[in-house]
Order: structure tokens, then C-alpha cells, then sequence
């Protein structure tokens, strides 16, 4: 990426203001390959972890490029038609039918059930009419990050109205072409009205804000009272950052800037106006996989095994997911696996 000059800033703890880190370790951009060297660092107060220097907002756009993974449409997203759910496609399509919809799958008693409990990572929720307090008109729902309208065709397939924000022109512009009402830019550059919404939903975004606090101040001004905040991150308090250590892919310089924990998620929520409902560890080893992808690449360059690991965690497969399903429950259950999914309620 040439010509491409990422502009930073040194920066205090997002969770307690300290400004007296310690070095855990340099690193470049593995997965995209902007330039720069960027250092993860370790708050000596407060144990959070986070990139100091972090991009100045200038420059946020500049570290994504536009072969960047959650950007890359898949199956309908690149049409111009409104995408619907895949099962539901998938069943008007005869010559696609997944083996779980096939004829002889439904006369096993349980088969598809089982299938469904077995591959649910549990990474992106809907919650009912009941906890929005939404009985009586559509409920309003909000994703950040909505890349091409995956998740917005979810939303709408449940009975929700559906808007999005995108930074990428490119992604915003192809959820446009889906029929979503989809803005492009930043949460804080939509201007929307105050309390316009019964939920928002932010997948895998929160790591990348340079400023959480005020991000989170803004849902909360957005959300109804009552309303709910639902968001996943990287789980920096597992075990995975520590054996892998700067190989592991949920650090993925310079667009994730800050490493949460349960501990520090909940604490930064709570001094942003929310109360926890809930947090579950999400059911999958994408970051695992991803992880020994990124090492292998580097430890034998001529062979692929580890770019296919790392490009699997953008495009997992079925079957590899049904093969390691146990595993990630198991981790799971341990309260080990890379990802937290997280509910949150906005206090009166």
C-alpha cells in the first residue's frame, strides 16, 4: 500500500486514564499490510491492554483498504436484490438445498435441531418484542458496522425496522443496492434523534473506536429508555492472547485499538450509562484457527496451509465448523473462547 502514511497519537487508558503503560510488544499489520510498526501496551494501574499510538481519526479510513475482509460481498450481498435469509433462499432454491433441508435429513427425528444447536455460536442475538417493551409498533433497531445488510436482512425477517451506519463507501454502497436504509460514516455524523431507537446492534466494532466513551454516550442517547445495546468483542481475557501472543488475530494493528475483558467492558459500561444484562462466550475458534494461520504463514512462507486458515475466518466453511463445534463449546463452557457477546440495557 504505498503512499499510505497511518498519522497516530499517544493516548491515556480507556478504562482508568493512567497514562503510564508498559510495553508489551511491536508489531506490523499481518492481515492487510498497511504500514507502520504499532505498539501494544499494557495499563500498569488497571491491567487494560490497548494500541498506544493509536491512529488519529484522519486516519481511521486509511487503515482499512478495500480488499479488507468483512468488506468482500459473499453469495447475494454483491446483487442489487434484497438479500433474505439463507435457509429461506436456500429452500426456494433446490439446486443449493443444504443437506440439513434435504428429504432425508427432515425424517431423522432431531437431525436439524441438533445441527442448529450444534453450529449456533451464539454471536449474533435478536432480542424478542418483550425485552424492547415493544408489543405494540415495530421495534426500531440500529446495527453499527453493517458492512452489505447481512445482519439488517436478519432484522427485518423478524418483524424489526432496520437502519445501518458504514464507514466503507464501498460496503454501504452495496447494502444501499439491498434495500437497507443505510448511512455512510460514523455514528456521531448521522445525527439521529434522541432516543429514535428500541435497540442497536454493534458486531464486532467497538474494538475499533477511538473514542468508545463518547460512542457509547451517543447509543445511549439514541436508545429508548430501557433500550438495549447488543455487541460483540474480542475476548482479551482468555487464554488465546497469551499463548499466542503477537500472533493472535483479535489484536490486528492498526484497526482494533482497545483489548477488553469482561472486567473492563463491564466498568466502561457501567460509567457510560448501561447496566450488563448479560455476557455470553461465544461458541467459536475463528480466532484460534486464525491465530496458528497467521504464525504458520510466517513459519513456513511456501506453503498455503496458513493463509487458508487465516481466509477461513472471514469465509468459514460448514463442515470444519460442524468438526470443531465441540471444541468451541467446550471453551465456551470455560469461559475460554475468543469472543464475548454482550447484552446491555440503558439505565432511566
Amino acid at each position: 500500500m504505498p503512499g499510505i502514511h497511518i498519522e497516530c497519537e499517544e493516548t491515556a487508558c480507556l478504562i482508568c486514564g493512567a497514562d503510564n503503560p508498559r510495553q508489551l510488544f511491536e508489531m506490523t499489520d499481518r492481515l492487510c499490510h498497511v504500514p507502520g510498526v504499532y505498539r501494544i501496551v499494557r495499563c500498569r494501574h488497571c491491567g487494560h491492554v490497548y494500541m498506544n499510538p493509536r491512529p488519529v481519526k484522519e486516519s481511521v479510513k486509511d487503515c482499512y483498504p478495500s480488499d479488507y475482509g468483512p468488506y468482500q460481498p459473499t453469495g447475494t450481498e454483491a446483487g442489487s436484490e434484497s438479500s433474505v435469509s439463507t435457509e429461506k433462499q436456500e429452500q426456494h432454491d433446490l439446486s443449493r438445498t443444504p443437506w440439513y433441508l434435504s428429504r432425508w435429513a427432515r425424517a431423522i427425528p432431531g437431525l436439524r435441531a441438533f445441527y442448529y444447536w450444534l453450529t449456533d455460536s451464539k454471536s449474533e442475538l435478536i432480542p424478542t418484542r418483550a425485552e424492547v417493551s415493544c408489543s405494540e409498533r415495530t421495534p426500531q433497531g440500529l446495527e453499527l458496522g453493517c458492512s452489505h445488510g447481512r445482519f439488517l436482512d436478519k432484522l427485518l425477517s423478524q418483524g424489526w425496522q432496520a437502519s445501518g451506519v458504514e464507514l466503507s463507501d464501498q460496503a454501504a454502497a452495496i447494502a444501499r443496492g439491498n434495500g437497507h436504509h443505510v448511512i455512510t460514516g460514523t455514528l456521531e455524523s448521522a445525527h439521529f434523534e434522541e432516543e429514535q431507537f428500541d435497540a442497536v446492534f454493534s458486531w464486532m466494532v467497538i474494538e475499533h473506536l477511538v473514542e468508545p466513551r463518547s460512542e457509547l454516550t451517543e447509543i445511549r442517547r439514541i436508545l429508548k429508555p430501557s433500550g438495549l445495546l447488543l455487541f460483540s468483542i474480542p475476548n482479551s481475557g482468555c487464554w488465546e492472547p497469551c499463548f499466542f501472543r503477537s500472533y493472535w488475530y483479535a489484536y490486528e494493528v492498526p484497526r482494533h485499538l482497545n483489548y477488553f475483558t469482561t472486567r473492563s467492558i463491564r466498568r466502561l459500561l457501567k460509567e457510560c450509562g448501561f447496566e450488563t444484562v448479560k455476557i455470553i462466550h461465544q461458541r467459536n475458534v475463528l480466532y484460534l484457527i486464525a491465530s496458528v494461520g497467521l504464525f504458520l504463514r510466517e513459519a513456513t512462507p511456501f506453503h498455503t496451509i496458513g493463509n487458508r486458515l487465516v481466509q477461513f475466518t472471514d469465509n468459514p466453511t460448514m463442515w470444519p465448523q460442524i468438526l470443531l463445534a465441540p471444541i468451541a463449546k467446550l471453551l465456551a463452557w470455560f469461559r475460554q473462547g475468543g469472543r464475548i457477546t454482550i447484552v446491555a440495557r440503558r439505565n432511566r
